[in-house]
């Protein structure tokens, strides 16, 4: 078992509170204003979110969540996600725990991707990494009445994977184990300041760090691959999911897609010496 590693600093250990700390995001000011509704009408296929603690990134979590949670359970959830400990990659098969019970992972499905040679297991990069842990918590209570029947496929990314490949293995596996998936892609934006090591600019900085985004944006709602891969190299930006995205946006072609939140750590503070940046982007079918 994969035991819990960010409960206590991203978002809350007790279940009881955990599940009203996640209600309150839904309700939040800069949330999507309810808790889901009874529907599973939905046509997600992948979700952008944020990976900060909660009490930073909740509102904008709960705008993707209200999607999933009003969209039919899917066969697997593919829990993409870079690693921010170590320039390795990996799978696992080992089941992630949560204060609000455990989550497994579609062990048919990671074997296959497995076999493929692009990515391997590598349990211990998972035990010690939060991006795919705090999306859990989110996952579990959108689909609370069916929590029972939740399957994930956790990977962790990093430099140097050739991404294309592994779209390529990934899309293989997928049609091989007649998977009907949802993607999740866990990650910031732009980490802007001397604590993050980036200060491509000190005058006008609000300004600079919503220019820096809106190109990454622009190119993922383009849904282009190497576009946005050009941008981030191009700029030298830091974020925390680079890889986790472009491996999403090689894995879907032709979505709706739609930019449903978007704010700052700057904004909810109101100082911008250190600022991260927070998005939900839904991708869905036409």
């Amino acid at each position: 078992m994969r035991e819990m590693v960010a409960a206590g600093r991203y978002y809350d250990r007790d279940p009881t509170l955990l599940k009203e700390e996640v209600e309150a995001h839904y309700n939040s000011i800069r949330g999507p204003g309810s808790t889901p509704l009874n529907r599973q009408d939905g046509k997600v296929r992948a979700i952008i979110v944020p990976n900060s603690p909660y009490k930073n990134c909740g509102d904008c979590m709960a705008w993707g969540y209200k999607e999933i949670a009003e969209s039919p359970l899917a066969d697997v959830y593919i829990i993409i996600a870079t690693n921010q400990f170590s320039q390795e990659n990996g799978l696992t098969m080992r089941t992630y725990e949560t204060p609000l019970g455990m989550v497994r992972v579609d062990q048919v499905l990671a074997k296959a991707l497995a076999a493929k040679g692009t990515i391997g297991f590598n349990d211990e990069i998972h035990e010690k990494d939060f991006p795919i842990e705090v999306q859990l918590p989110f996952l579990q209570h959108a689909k609370m009445r069916e929590i029972e029947h939740i399957k994930i496929l956790p990977i962790l990314l990093s430099y140097g994977l050739d991404v294309r490949k592994l779209a390529i293995d990934l899309k293989e596996a997928i049609v091989e184990t007649d998977r009907n998936p949802v993607f999740i892609v866990s990650t910031d934006f732009t980490h802007y300041g001397p604590l993050f090591h980036y200060v491509p600019f000190s005058t006008n900085v609000q300004e600079g760090i919503r220019e820096l985004d809106k190109k990454m944006f622009e190119a993922i709602i383009a849904q282009d691959a190497d576009r946005f891969r050009n941008v981030v190299a191009e700029h030298m930006v830091k974020l925390h999911g680079s890889q986790a995205v472009e491996l999403l946006l090689r894995m879907l072609r032709s979505c709706n897609v739609r930019f449903l939140q978007y704010y700052t750590s700057g904004d909810i503070y109101a100082d911008y010496k250190n600022s991260v940046s927070y998005a939900t982007i839904t991708f869905e079918e036409k």
